[in-house]
């Protein structure tokens, strides 16, 4: 293995720790990798300097706001470009980078406490490339064993986990919650490009996609203009009152809508209008629950000031 490979492999491993939530330590974990505890200072004060870090018990520790956001393709890729750039004084590459794969993670839905039980070890075997070996449970109540698979992505799908895997060469993927008797082989395997690049857009092995538009006001604009916030955004449109349309590709409603409430009020779905309504929808019932809470905790009467009902939504 070559002194690249290592430290790119040694990053992932530490990215991996810090995405788990695990608090890092330097001294503890000098041994495990077999490097010195200073190396490893130098790897997160460095070449990690891009991430949230807070300090904790003589270690480090991934904000929680970021902790499960980061899938096992993104901290390869994540791994790969630090051990290049990472050292470069004021490089901004892997912190946007990184900025971009939690905003898909948000604009995916997928939050770190609906992770299945089996993602940390078949991240574990994806990061090292290991081959991997599972009892599936098929209809009816059959049981069928795996051997030798070599695990390369964890997809999410309507709710559920699945792993995107090649079984003697061939494509497949594999529900987690028919997954059971996981193990984790010492021998790796060196990762197909093809399958790689099947797998550069997951959206694309469930359903097709299809364009979305939105409005962002002025004063988010220079935020979009300034780096991509949403996966696949384009800018089709600079307005005159400094607002932007912006074009996105997603597979449903469920993709768009979490980042559309996180920049509140300053996005607007303009198509399909049915995710704008579904949104103001969702908006409207929150609202009502929100008053008819506050009207109990004072004697029966609304709060002044708030809406009977949920009322519209003011533009």
């Amino acid at each position: 293995m070559s002194d690249h490979d290592a430290l790119a492999r040694r990053l992932a491993l530490l990215l991996m720790k810090l995405n788990h939530g695990e608090r890092v330590g330097p001294s503890a974990l000098a041994a495990e990798l077999g490097v010195s505890a200073a190396t490893l200072r130098r790897d997160l004060a460095r070449r990690l300097a891009f991430l949230p870090l807070e300090r904790e018990r003589g270690g480090w520790r991934l904000d929680a706001a970021f902790a499960g956001r980061l899938g096992t393709r993104d901290i390869e890729q994540l791994a790969a470009l630090a051990a290049v750039r990472g050292a470069l004084p004021g490089d901004e590459l892997a912190r946007e980078l990184f900025e971009a794969r939690v905003q898909r993670a948000i604009l995916a839905g997928a939050a770190p406490q609906e992770r299945h039980a089996l993602a940390r070890p078949l991240e574990d075997a994806i990061v090292a490339h290991r081959r991997i070996g599972f009892e599936l449970l098929k209809d009816e109540g059959l049981v069928q064993a795996y051997a030798g698979i070599e695990p390369y992505r964890l997809l999410r799908h309507k709710g559920a986990w699945y792993l995107a895997a090649r079984d003697r060469g061939q494509f497949k993927t594999f529900s987690l919650a028919r997954m059971r008797a996981l193990r984790v082989s010492r021998e790796s395997f060196s990762p197909d490009p093809g399958t790689e690049r099947q797998l550069a857009d997951e959206d694309t092995l469930w359903q097709a996609r299809q364009r979305v538009l939105l409005r962002i006001d002025a004063q988010a604009a220079p935020h979009f203009r300034r780096r991509k916030l949403i996966a696949s955004q384009k800018i089709e449109q600079a307005l005159e009152d400094g607002s932007l349309v912006v074009s996105l590709q997603a597979a449903h409603a469920g993709q768009v809508l979490p980042i559309v409430r996180y920049w509140m009020p300053h996005l607007r779905i303009l198509s399909p209008e049915a995710w704008q309504a579904e949104l103001e929808q969702g908006l409207a019932q929150y609202l009502g629950l929100a008053d008819a809470t506050d009207a109990e905790h004072h004697g029966g009467q609304a709060v002044p000031g708030s809406q009977q009902g949920g009322g519209e939504r003011s533009e």
